[in-house]
């Protein structure tokens, strides 16, 4: 487990057509707590208010922090997380399945490894824990779910604010 977390100003990653910025970073505590820190990138020339458009392709890396988090523990708040960014009971009741479906597989990932979900528009969001592709996120709903999560009006608003590089408002 990396016991503090660097994130590169800029990077090239092979999903994206051009290099990646970094706009911020911040960490996400849970009853006072460090879960993980993250750093979110975009594209050159994308700025803090395009960062949550759907529209935007995006990367986060996350670094777990609390080494003694179970697997059911890391399940159980994805769940959480996933469910609250459905905007209605039909349109989560419309995609349940699939959501116990990634939280079953987010939560067989080793926390101690680096996590990067990169974002592309038309092909969804796909999860990389120590390198390797874990996990592949399609649909709409899903991915708006799941970047609401961090960028999203119900977020946190001091992580938000930190990953979006706005930690002066």
């Amino acid at each position: 487990m990396e016991r503090t977390a660097s994130f590169d100003t800029e990077l090239v990653s092979a999903g994206f057509s051009q290099p990646l910025k970094l706009l911020g970073t911040a960490t996400w505590n849970e009853r006072f707590l460090p879960l993980f820190m993250a750093g979110l990138y975009v594209p050159r020339g994308q700025t803090a208010d395009s960062a949550a458009d759907e529209l935007t392709p995006k990367r986060l890396e996350l670094v777990w922090r609390n080494k003694l988090l179970a697997a059911d523990r890391i399940g159980q708040w994805w769940n959480k997380k996933l469910t609250e960014g459905f905007p209605d009971k039909e349109n989560l009741q419309r995609n349940q399945a699939r959501i116990d479906q990634y939280v079953s597989m987010l939560g067989k990932q080793p926390a101690n490894r680096r996590w990067v979900f990169e974002y592309q528009p038309d092909t969804g969001t796909v999860l990389y824990v120590g390198g390797k592709k874990a996990l592949h996120f399609v649909g709409s709903d899903i991915n708006r779910s799941l970047w609401n999560i961090w960028l999203g009006t119900g977020a946190n608003g001091g992580f938000r604010n930190g990953i979006t590089g706005r930690t002066g408002l």
